[in-house]
């Protein structure tokens, strides 16, 4: 990496995302809801479920520490993903859910779902 590069995200905080969000007022523009991300900010996720409930199209889902964004197996960190999902089942999301694991992982993070949702 170059001394001189800096990292940036587009969208950190609801109101950031807001802004981007109301200058494209497209049905075809939303967010992908990155789970494990929005659990380290303030008000979690559901501050971003909240705020956008029919831009969310899509949810990355990958569990942490709450602290730092380790990615390990679902259900081996400590977001509370009942809560999560149960909140964006209130909202109607439709979207797809894309698990962010390690290969090594995938029986493991599978099973969780099927024992935690189906």
């Amino acid at each position: 990496m170059h001394e001189e590069a800096e990292i940036a995200y587009l969208g950190v905080t609801v109101e950031e995302l807001a802004r981007v969000l109301n200058a494209i007022p497209s049905k075809y523009f939303g967010l992908t809801l990155d789970i494990a991300h929005a659990s380290l900010l303030p008000g979690g996720p559901e501050s971003f479920i909240d705020a956008f409930p029919n831009r969310i199209i899509s949810t990355h889902v990958s569990d942490n520490d709450l602290i730092l964004d380790r990615h390990v197996p679902v259900g081996d960190g400590k977001i509370d993903f009942k809560r999560v999902f149960g909140n964006l089942m209130k909202v109607n999301f439709k979207g797809t859910l894309s698990l962010g694991i390690a290969f090594n992982n995938i029986r493991k993070d599978v099973t969780f779902f099927d024992h935690s949702f189906m």
